[in-house]
């Protein structure tokens, strides 16, 4: 009767080392990235929507502007607001991006306010 060998083959355990590797390496580009997001006269402005460009992620400022979210060096931030111009801010290995929303006067003839709130 022959004994079965269990010992795990050289081959298998440098595959797993190697997709260990490659795992980790995809956590250490990820970054939480900071920001405040401001109007022209640079007041914050606050429930702003900051979104990575391409998934799903994405964060709102709070009333001082400020906002956290994860993203690599390399992605795009899209930055949102009712009334204001979006914006697309490449982060460029920055852990701090600072943003200045313009007014979209284009859309300001479609916005109707009433007394009712309707």
């Amino acid at each position: 009767m022959r004994k079965k060998n269990r010992q795990t083959p050289a081959h298998l355990k440098k595959l797993c080392f190697l997709f260990s590797l490659f795992l980790f390496s995809i956590a250490a580009f990820a970054q939480n990235i900071t920001g405040i997001v401001t109007d022209a006269d640079g007041k914050p402005i606050g429930n702003v929507t900051v979104q990575v460009k391409g998934t799903t992620r994405s964060a709102l400022t709070d009333d001082a502007g400020k906002f956290s979210i994860n993203a690599s060096g390399n992605d795009v931030l899209v930055v949102s607001y009712v009334g204001y111009n979006t914006q697309e801010v490449r982060v460029n290995n920055r852990q701090s991006v600072n943003v200045s929303m313009a007014i979209d006067n284009r859309n300001m003839e479609n916005v109707v306010v009433t007394a009712l709130g309707i």
